[in-house]
């Protein structure tokens, strides 16, 4: 990510030399939905855990800084609209521990640590260790009592002990400092960049960007509101505010250049450009700073991109760490093929100049055909209940959820089809590298089992949101660092990449 680990790992191996011991193990010539069908292993469980809490909440995102992983969980809410934020020890890959847990209102949606890898380093790879900014950890809430969504600011430089920035216990949740309200429709994703925690749409503004650092005075003020972002620049022929409530996610990087660029994901892609905001010199709107998007549907009414059979939600995007190209999940359901475009982001204008429409130059996809979950769609005459259509409770979406890309690896959860983890050293057509898949009927790890009725509950395990890395990838090739998945049945499954490909 960023370009901080380059093409070599810590002993100098050649991160294309590795790939190549691990791709000779695998068919020649193959790539993306070809090899899928072929490759159905690679990828050892080293250690599982479900935190052994008194209640079955099911998790979202994860994500790694040092021996912690970082967890949110949603359903089901407990009785006062409460979910578990969970920290997770790793130190032992093979018996992972809960190391501290405590509750939020409402869903939690999105985990972010802080990914300014210049400035904080990622994984494994740890640079700031005293830095309040690099220990500080995002999480995002939805469907909280009392309109108690949005962001909170997350203190931990002690990972055991952590908490919300400036918690008092003798306050109202609505009351922390670490916490940014969001009352209209809640946060579902967020990013910690630096000295700032950027807030996806679904709100007036397709995203804020608050400043964190009034959280590390003494005594603590609450972050912010420093610059927002309104899709107003965009020439499709459709209502511009569905466009940004709906916006879903973004991922920030630094590019080579020096720029830093905002990259989002909703019904459409766009890049904006937010270096000055980072910079600390510029605020306010900065709609202005759009420098590249894509509209998927023409001006004309035609549709250039394809892929959009259930309503079309553009739901994740990440670039490649030089920027050359940028990855948009599609979130599929009802059996559909995962889908994730690929569009070339290299040379993107400067802020003034007239943004980019985006050329797709390759699509990645996996076949979903043990998936047959449209055979239940509408079977009780009312409209399907988000990925479980109708209780269909065995055969879930295997659509594809989050990424995360580390020089050409990248790591994958694609919900009940598994963990996937695919080579992207040929940025327009990458091939699979190895892949968990859930299986129904499995034990899942010694879960405690449930009742049938419990429809929400996705009894199928290797049901992954996320999937991340310890961040060097030329040691999770060779199988010398691991690969950690958020498993919504489960809780956390602890991997490791078999060099050959084998089972």
């Amino acid at each position: 990510m960023n370009g901080n680990y380059g093409l070599t790992g810590p002993s100098g191996v050649s991160l294309l030399a590795c790939l190549a011991l691990v791709l000779s193990a695998l068919p020649q010539g193959r790539s993306g939905t070809a090899l899928a069908a072929e490759v159905a292993g690679g990828l050892q469980v080293v250690g599982t855990t479900d935190y052994d809490l008194d209640f079955t909440s099911r998790h979202t995102e994860i994500e790694i800084r040092g021996d912690h992983v970082f967890v949110g969980s949603f359903i089901p809410l407990d009785e006062n609209g409460m979910s578990a934020f969970k920290v997770g020890d790793v130190s032992d890959p093979s018996n992972p521990v809960l190391a501290t847990h405590f509750l939020l209102p409402g869903a939690v949606l999105d985990t972010q640590v802080n990914l300014d890898e210049d400035r904080c380093g990622y994984g494994k790879q740890l640079f700031g260790l005293g830095d309040p900014a690099c220990n500080t950890v995002l999480a995002a809430t939805q469907a909280a009592p009392n309109d108690a969504d949005g962001i909170w600011l997350i203190d931990a430089r002690d990972p055991a002990a952590a908490l919300p920035w400036g918690w008092d216990s003798s306050k109202p949740m609505s009351e922390q400092v670490g916490f940014i309200n969001r009352p209209l429709r809640g946060a579902h994703n967020g990013f910690l960049f630096g000295d700032y925690a950027f807030a996806a749409g679904i709100g007036e503004a397709s995203f804020e960007i608050w400043d964190i650092r009034p959280l590390f005075q003494s005594p603590p003020a609450p972050p912010t509101l420093t610059a927002t972002f309104s899709n107003t620049r965009d020439t499709r022929p459709v209502k511009a505010l569905l466009e940004r409530e709906r916006t879903h996610d973004l991922f920030v990087q630094r590019n080579p250049d020096g720029r830093v660029f905002a990259y989002v994901a909703g019904p459409q892609a766009y890049i904006v450009d937010v270096t000055d905001v980072i910079a600390g010199t510029q605020s306010g709107d900065i709609s202005g700073n759009l420098v590249a998007f894509n509209n998927y549907i023409n001006e004309d009414g035609t549709v250039t991109v394809q892929g959009f059979t259930t309503g079309g939600n553009g739901h994740y995007a990440e670039p490649s760490d030089d920027g050359g190209h940028t990855y948009v999940g599609d979130e599929t359901g009802c059996g559909e093929p995962g889908i994730i475009h690929i569009f070339d982001t290299a040379d993107l204008p400067q802020v003034g100049e007239p943004p980019r429409q985006l050329t797709e130059v390759g699509v990645l996809s996996w076949p979903t055909s043990k998936a047959p979950m449209c055979a239940n769609r509408h079977a009780d005459g009312n409209p399907p209940d988000g990925q479980n259509r109708n209780g269909d409770i065995t055969n879930l979406a295997r659509t594809g959820h989050n990424f995360r890309i580390y020089g050409d690896i990248m790591t994958h959860g694609n919900y009940s089809e598994g963990a996937f983890i695919w080579d992207i050293s040929n940025r327009a057509d990458p091939g699979l590298l190895a892949q968990f898949r859930g299986l129904d009927g499995r034990e899942c790890q010694g879960k405690r089992a449930e009742t049938p009725d419990e429809k929400r509950l996705y009894r199928l395990c290797g049901s992954f949101w996320q999937v991340v890395s310890d961040g060097d990838p030329a040691a999770v090739l060779a199988g010398e660092q691991y690969i950690y998945g958020s498993d919504r049945a489960v809780g956390l499954y602890v991997f490791r990449l078999r060099p050959n490909g084998a089972q």
